[in-house]
């Protein structure tokens, strides 16, 4: 999104617009906007070209009438995003602070001394508040584990909070989550996966529905749905046309659902797009690739390369793919329960025919989540499938 932003560079603002109600607002570059949405969980900034923003959006002075933008930097991966303003000898700050519920619009000054803050109704505990020193407010959140986790006899709340913070692989039964094995529920990765998993069953009361685009940034989601829940635009034939790159919406609902499931896209598939990969990056021998989607692909190149990327680096919802019948190197999408386009599986099965005996004629390459894959004792490389699916390449 701060990339978006950089085309703003050196031009100059119009006015400002600030909509209390749904504490949406925009900066007026004159043809372009720079839009904002402090409505959690929509929390985003992009630029609007071309769009006529609704009249409900009222214009407010705030001292930067005429002034140009002169640098921007961000901080947490476009969390918190600051914009120089320079008029003159004058300078000021506009800090966009998407931190959740709590976040902020808010103007500094040359000294650091907040001047104004949107929205202003709500007390800013953190960082300082209108007439006080700025700073840079704290990234972590409390966590509280009884919203998360069921009731369970025989575990106190430390166990349970030691059991969470020392395990990287969650179960869930549709309900729960849990940080250990227990009769009736399923590993589903991690934390965080657990929960969507949860929350779309219960929000959303659908298993599986998905919004499909081929190498769709993860901002182009969160823009959608802000339009989407606003009504600056409209889903037509199953799909969403943002900034020149279409949304197939395969199940449909209230407007509001689909703009908040099109949201948690985005966020997840921002987290897979601006993966640091440390895991992976511990063996530069392992060979990385990216699918038609925009995930990584992992190929092993020995048996015991093999066992490393399928049960060591791999997680549970992530893809296994393997050639049939044939000896071969493992090849994992790690699209983190994500979904997968016929383009990526089909980029993944040939990657598997290739590296493997059969690479001579057509072949059957078998492909399934990691968690249902076992590895055979005493054979490095070796695996039995739960659970499979097929396609010829």
């Amino acid at each position: 999104m701060a990339e978006e932003a950089r085309a703003l560079l050196f031009k100059r603002v119009q006015g400002f617009y600030y909509n209390r109600k749904t504490r949406t607002g925009y900066l007026d570059f004159d043809s372009e906007k720079l839009y904002f949405d402090l409505t959690h969980p929509y929390i985003s900034f992009f630029v609007l070209k071309e769009v006529n923003l609704p009249i409900v959006h009222r214009e407010r002075d705030i001292g930067i009438f005429g002034f140009k933008l002169a640098r921007i930097k961000t901080l947490e991966k476009d969390r918190v995003l600051y914009m120089l303003f320079e008029k003159k000898d004058t300078l000021k700050v506009v800090a966009l602070e998407l931190l959740g519920k709590s976040s902020y619009f808010l103007l500094i000054d040359e000294k650091g001394i907040i001047r104004a803050k949107y929205p202003a109704h709500r007390e800013r505990k953190k960082g300082g508040d209108v007439g006080q020193t700025y700073t840079i407010p704290s990234s972590f959140a409390n966590f509280d584990l009884k919203k998360y986790f069921p009731k369970i006899e025989k575990l106190d709340e430390k166990d349970l909070l030691k059991s969470f913070m020392e395990s990287s692989t969650f179960y869930s039964d549709g309900e729960h989550v849990l940080p250990f094995k227990l009769t009736g529920y399923d590993c589903c990765g991690g934390f965080s996966d657990c929960m969507f998993n949860i929350y779309k069953k219960i929000r959303f009361n659908i298993e599986s529905a998905f919004y499909l685009g081929e190498n769709i940034p993860y901002y182009v989601y969160y823009k959608a749905a802000a339009l989407l829940k606003r009504g600056l635009i409209d889903i037509d034939d199953n799909a969403l046309m943002v900034d020149g790159y279409t949304i197939h919406v395969k199940k449909q609902g209230n407007r509001n659902d689909v703009a908040e499931h099109l949201y948690f896209i985005g966020k997840r598939l921002k987290r897979l797009q601006s993966l640091s990969d440390t895991e992976v990056q511990k063996d530069k021998l392992t060979q990385k690739l990216v699918s038609p989607s925009g995930y990584i692909v992992l190929v092993g190149k020995s048996a015991k390369d093999n066992n490393r990327i399928t049960f060591n680096i791999a997680r549970g919802d992530d893809t296994f793919f393997h050639v049939r019948d044939y000896r071969g190197a493992h090849v994992i999408l790690k699209n983190h329960g994500m979904p997968i386009t016929e383009q990526d599986i089909l980029f993944c099965a040939r990657l598997a025919k290739y590296h493997s005996k059969g690479r001579g004629g057509a072949v059957d390459i078998v492909y399934t989540p990691v968690k249902f894959v076992r590895p055979v004792p005493n054979s490095p490389g070796k695996v039995l499938l739960l659970k499979e699916h097929v396609v010829r390449v």
